[in-house]
This record gives C-alpha cells, structure tokens and sequence, in this order.
C-alpha cells in the first residue's frame, strides 16, 4: 500500500486529470479490507503515507530548484489557458473513442464474454474504476487527442484480455468467441500494429536537417545558450538536445506567445520574452511553422506584430526549407512542416552561408 499510494499520487502529478484515482482506489482498498474482515485503517494509513512521500517528492524538486512560485503561477494561469484551447463537442470526442477500428470487435467479444460469464472479482472492478477516470480524463481534456486515451485503452484492454482468457476455461459456445477473438488480436491487430511501428522514423527528416544546419553555423562560433527555439514541439527541441545545446532562455514552445487571443496568460509570456530578448537577445533563432490554432504557416508572427517588426529589424533570415515528404506521402508544400533559420545581423554568424531550399 505504501508503494501504490506513492505511484499513484506520483502519476496525479504528471496528469492531473487522474485525481480522482488515487483516492478512488485507496477506498476500495479499504472497503475489501472490511468485506474481508481485515482491519482497514493500516491500509488506509500505508496508503497515504505513500501519497504523502509523492508530494514531499514534488516540493523537494520544486524547492530545490526554486520554481514553487513559478509552478503555482503556471497552475493558476497556464492551465486553465491550456484546458480552454480547441475543445470538441462530445459527439467528436466520443466519436475518437472508436479509433482503430480494429478494436472494436475485440471490445465486443470481450463484452459479450463479460455479460455473459462469471462474476467480475474485486480486481476486475478496480480496473473498471481505473478504465472510467481514463475516460473522465479523456473527455475533461476535450482535445480528442489519442494519447489522451492511454490510461482507458490501457486498463480495458487489461480487463478484455482477463476475460477472454477466463473464456477459455469455459467448455461452451463462449469458448469459441474467446479463441476467435484472441486469433484475431494475434493474426491481425498485431502484424499490422508491428508494420505500422517498424515504419516510424527514429528521427524526422526535419529534426536531421536542422542539426545539420545547426552544425554549419557552430563551426563559426559557439552557439551554447546563443540560440533559440521558436517551436511547437515538432523538432527544434529535439535537435538542440541532440546536439547538446541549451537555450539562451528557459521557454521551450512559442504556443503562448503568437496566440491571436489576449488574455493574461499571453500577455505574462509576451512581457517575459520580450524582456529577455532585449536583455539576452539570441544570435540564432530557429521558427518552425507549427501552429496549434490552424494550419501551418509562419503567419504566426503576424499575431504578435511588434516582436515580427523586430525580427525584422535585427535578424537576417538565413535560410528557409520544408519538408513535403516528411511523411512518406507527398503533401502541399503550403501543408508541410518546415522551419526558417534567423541570425542576428551584428553576430559572427551573419555571413554564415547556409545552402539549399
């Protein structure tokens, strides 16, 4: 008990939207407890003893590192900008739920060996109550994302395959549909699935192309804390970290900044960036064309006018690419991912000469 309450107040401080889980299953642990006649107050205490080492944990962290006021600040403003971007109406975010449809007829052949056969233990149902916060998680987040349905395909999968195995032992028709289904699951949904991941590139053809740009200017001069990302979460981060370099500034996406709505968060960040870029102005900036709100495109900068006046006062761009094929399907180079590449115009890397399109 001292182990899951620290897991699970640990993993509330990664996703939020999981909060209900922790107390929900400490609960249940204390109502089997006295359904079997054990004393149910050391299960309860090891349990929040647990939880409690996870949040001693997170403030250590935070205090440590000086950011408790900046995490409460964020909590306070940040989030509830977040959780009020691009929200779906229900029918879509439960229209998402039946995505792969390969799951489907697993999920009903597990139903219909679930109605029909034995009782759900004790275990089966702390999943249940597990699978129904992801669900709750899923639809409080309101983005219809599919890694917002981890913690529900997760657990129902762990339920599906509990009970098509408990078919199994069965010596009628429900056998069949146990067999079937897992025959399914094995011949089909995983060959594809295994297809489908042997495919995904380590590393985006982008993500490549921008260490190696990256590299041509380094040769000119350091560029450790001397660049900076203007990123969504594509591929800028990602090369910096593989190449070993750390930002001139702590921001690490552009979301906030070039919002066309105005509201306090965006006007917290925009006075922060601007205060650091005219205190520690970088001498390289990398723009990707990622927009969360709309299609892609560097026309994000028009929503913040006055730092696009002094991009264009102080920087020379120095190259611009895309990358139509990055999928592996042609798209509209409009469509495509892609980033431009800015110098300062009075650093050493303004005469830097980066080739290509």
């Amino acid at each position: 008990m001292l182990a899951s309450g620290f897991c699970l107040a640990f993993a509330v401080s990664i996703k939020p939207t999981a909060v209900l889980l922790a107390p929900l299953l400490l609960l249940w642990t204390v109502f089997e407890a006295r359904k079997t006649g054990k004393p149910s107050l050391p299960y309860l205490l090891y349990g929040a003893a647990g939880m409690a080492l996870a949040v001693v944990a997170n403030l250590s962290f935070l205090l440590g590192h000086r950011a408790l006021g900046d995490f409460l600040t964020s909590q306070r403003i940040i989030t509830s900008y977040y959780a009020a971007l691009t929200r779906l109406p229900l029918g879509k975010l439960l229209v998402g739920l039946a995505q792969p449809r390969s799951f489907l007829l697993l999920l009903l052949a597990g139903s219909v060996v679930a109605i029909f056969g034995q009782r759900w233990n004790s275990e089966t149902w702390a999943l249940a109550v597990g699978a129904a916060v992801g669900l709750l998680s899923y639809l409080e987040q309101g983005k219809g994302f599919l890694h917002h349905r981890y913690l529900l395909f997760a657990l129902v999968l762990l339920i599906l395959g509990l009970e098509l195995m408990r078919a199994l032992r069965r010596g009628d028709w429900m056998r069949w549909v146990g067999v079937g289904a897992l025959l399914y699951a094995m011949l089909l949904i995983v060959p594809h699935d295994l297809k489908v991941t042997r495919h995904i590139k380590p590393d985006s053809d982008l993500t490549l192309q921008m260490e190696a740009d990256l590299n041509t200017l380094a040769a000119r001069g350091d560029l450790q804390q001397r660049v900076q990302c203007l990123d969504l979460v594509y591929g800028c981060l990602n090369a910096l970290y593989h190449l070993q370099l750390v930002e001139n500034t702590g921001f690490t996406g552009d979301l906030l900044i070039f919002d066309p709505a105005d509201g306090p968060a965006v006007r917290a960040h925009r006075a922060l960036w601007w205060k650091l870029a005219q205190e520690k102005p970088a001498d390289v900036l990398v723009v990707t064309n990622e927009y969360f709100q709309g299609s892609n495109g560097y026309g994000k900068l028009d929503h913040w006018p006055a730092y696009r006046d002094y991009l264009d006062k102080n920087y020379i761009q120095s190259i611009e690419r895309s990358f139509p094929n990055e999928t592996g399907v042609y798209i509209d180079p409009s469509k495509a991912n892609g980033y431009r590449i800015y110098v300062r115009c009075d650093s050493q890397f303004s005469t830097v000469k980066l080739y290509g399109t």
